[in-house]
């Protein structure tokens, strides 16, 4: 299973050493009905990432992350990001989000495919997603990031710092396209 970190989260035993520092802080009198307020709780957010595809040049649109972006800062990587309560628990809503504010465009959601996705043990959702596109020669608005890039799959594939997930799925895409999928 891949890593994919996007963010502070808490992890249990910090969770667990916050709590207790807001137990020492609230009355003793007060403690056991204010606790549930104060908790502090371990959050996850879904993940959708994906890219562009232009099958006549056989390009993908990668994202070259900020230097201080966690995760795979200063590589270059898929668009995306955590789902938000206006996507609805919807992953391919939130991509289309993410591709919005990230590069300016909307991708059509019933042109999307559904690249793979899983469940990590903590129960985070995560889906890639890409989207066949009619031209790389489009003026994208970059928003995040330092950068993006039309690559071919070999060109991608060969890029030293290409993070580690998308080298795998993009090589899952190569793969699905040999077989005619």
């Amino acid at each position: 299973m891949r890593a994919l970190w996007l963010g502070p989260t808490l992890t249990r035993p910090e969770s667990a050493a916050i709590t207790r520092r807001i137990s020492q802080c609230i009355p003793a009198g007060a403690a056991a009905t204010r606790r549930t307020l104060y908790t502090a709780r371990v959050t996850t957010r879904d993940v959708a990432v994906g890219f562009l595809y232009h099958a006549a040049s056989g390009k993908v649109l990668l994202h070259l992350r900020g230097a201080d972006a966690p995760p795979n800062p200063g590589k270059w990587a898929f668009f995306g990001g955590r789902a938000e309560p206006e996507d609805g628990d919807d992953l391919l809503a939130t991509w289309c989000r993410e591709m919005r504010e990230e590069i300016g465009v909307a991708p059509d959601p019933a042109r999307v495919v559904s690249l793979l996705h899983g469940t990590y043990d903590d129960g985070t959702r995560w889906h890639a997603f890409y989207c066949e596109w009619p031209s790389p020669d489009e003026d994208l608005v970059l928003t995040e990031g330092q950068g993006y890039g039309w690559f071919t799959l070999d060109e991608a594939l060969s890029l030293p710092d290409l993070a580690d997930y998308a080298r795998d799925d993009l090589r899952l895409f190569r793969e699905s396209l040999v077989r005619g999928h």
